[in-house]
């Protein structure tokens, strides 16, 4: 397997920039998907959401602490 090859489970943080009338919505919203482990709230509004995703096949970027 190369270096660039995934067959992982991945763990992401996403921050999510929400406008303050669109944060229960957007929560709700993001909580009906499978790959979501948790929400958390930052600020006011808010969301910081954490998903595990399967990733199979070549990666389309490496992070930017890993070599080349």
């Amino acid at each position: 397997m190369s270096a660039h090859e995934m067959k992982d489970v991945h763990t992401i943080f996403l921050f999510v920039d929400t406008e303050p009338t669109k944060g229960v919505e957007t929560m709700k919203r993001i909580l009906t998907l499978d790959e979501i482990k948790a929400v958390l709230v930052s600020g006011q509004y808010d969301p910081l959401v954490v998903l595990e995703v399967s990733v199979h096949g070549t990666a389309i970027f490496t992070s930017v602490q890993e070599p080349v």
